[in-house]
């Protein structure tokens, strides 16, 4: 029995220092190839390429995150709160296999959204910023609503209860007293949904992506981002300077989910400050 706990736990540490071994190998690589660039290539050029990208990464992320969470909290709500049996396990069972659905699925959908307004309403939509932050928010969706659902679950029946006892009724019960209190929970599925949203490429090359469209000017015209840019660049580079370019807009792309994930991490710590008080 001690053979077997000690070779499991020998197992434990060498899957982990091979992770982050792995991890800090793929971040000095992509730094040191980066650096180059930085050393022969004008700051201001890199900025000047890089930057209406950057913008556009953070439209989109923040744009199909403000679109995907509230309607994932809500239908969270209704699943936990106003279902029960066999409903509520087949609409969990439906977000489950909507996270499992491919990227490239949810960028057709996008697609065939463009085709279905044109030709049924006669608008002339073409794809753009609005179009990528629906399609991706559809993609976000199950995360968000998953996480909801683990969230309300998690609070005691004797909390669930206790405004109802004293003639709450069900509606003020829950916005009152169980999302306040299932707020940190929720925050962990926005968080992954940021991370997801940030870094996809495969439903924003078939709903609005565009090479050198410049600066996102509308939700309703192309933009550009850094996955799209990684994705091109390093599959039709020239020289040396264009792939350095790649290997800095893939540490751009990490620095912004880092940031994105601090920010929701220090509103998460702050949501807990206040329900402690």
């Amino acid at each position: 029995m001690k053979v077997i706990k000690l070779l499991l736990g020998g197992y434990i540490w060498f899957c982990a220092l091979s992770i982050t071994v792995m991890i800090v190998a793929f971040l000095f690589f992509l730094i040191k190839n980066s650096i180059y660039p930085l050393l022969n290539i004008p700051i201001s050029n890199i900025l000047s390429e890089l930057f209406p990208a950057i913008i556009g990464s953070i439209a989109v992320t923040l744009s199909s995150v403000a679109i995907a969470s509230p309607v994932g909290i809500m239908t969270g709500i209704f699943i936990n709160e106003y279902t029960n049996g066999r409903t509520r396990n087949r609409l969990v069972f439906i977000f489950k296999v909507m996270g499992g659905i491919p990227s490239i699925v949810i960028g057709i959908f996008g697609f065939i959204i463009i085709l279905v307004v044109n030709r049924a309403i006669g608008y002339n939509l073409r794809p753009c910023l609005f179009v990528s932050s629906l399609s991706l928010a559809l993609l976000i969706l199950p995360y968000i609503v998953h996480s909801t659902v683990i969230a309300f679950r998690s609070i005691s029946l004797k909390e669930k209860v206790i405004g109802l006892s004293l003639g709450v009724k069900k509606h003020q019960n829950i916005f009152y007293i169980l999302f306040p209190k299932s707020l940190p929970a929720l925050f962990s599925g926005i968080i992954l949904a940021v991370g997801r949203a940030a870094v996809d490429t495969a439903v924003i090359m078939l709903t609005g992506v565009a090479a050198m469209a410049g600066m996102p000017s509308s939700l309703l015209k192309p933009y550009e981002a850094l996955p799209f840019y990684i994705y091109l660049r390093s599959s039709e580079y020239r020289n040396i300077n264009e792939l350095s370019m790649v290997y800095i807009a893939a540490v751009i792309i990490i620095i912004i989910c880092i940031g994105l994930l601090y920010v929701s991490n220090y509103i998460h710590k702050r949501i807990l400050i206040r329900i402690k008080r």
